[in-house]
């Protein structure tokens, strides 16, 4: 099958020669760009068989990029494997919350309560003292503090 093309990836008869195909790219047979190789892996995934991952593929990196492709992996809840796979062919990569997302999360409910509690005050004596309304602009002040904070 030597000279296809990225357009004949979707063709009925490129699809039931997808397992001849890849063993013959993978014995040398044939021989293809890496934009064709990633087209087919995409194409394989989606309509082939489930593949195992069988091959190994050893990389030298230095203790740092180690260390951070580790680290990245694990925030973002993959294996290095997954993640390293996933940053190679361009896919959209989800990051898992942070620490700094919790506490985000955490300090937005402790506002929340302030807030209920300052309305409720409100209502009980028919307006806001000034106490109150410095107690608001102290939360405001959280909020934009804990908004440059996620940028």
């Amino acid at each position: 099958m030597p000279g296809f093309k990225p357009s004949d990836f979707f063709t009925q008869n490129y699809l039931d020669n997808l397992p001849i195909l890849e063993e013959q790219v993978l014995t040398g047979k044939v021989d293809i760009s890496a934009e064709e190789a990633t087209h087919l892996l995409k194409v394989s995934s989606q309509f082939g068989p489930s593949r195992q991952k069988t091959q190994r593929l050893d990389i030298r990196v230095s203790g740092l990029e180690k260390y951070a492709i580790r680290r990245l992996a694990q925030e973002c809840g993959m294996t290095v494997s997954n993640f390293l796979l996933t940053s190679a062919f361009d896919q959209k990569i989800t990051i898992s919350p942070t620490k700094l997302t919790d506490e985000f999360n955490s300090e937005i409910g402790r506002i929340g309560n302030n807030i209920n509690q300052l309305v409720h005050r409100a209502h009980l004596y028919q307006g806001l003292t000034k106490d109150n309304l410095d107690m608001f602009k102290d939360i405001l002040n959280t909020l934009k503090s804990m908004n440059s904070k996620i940028k």
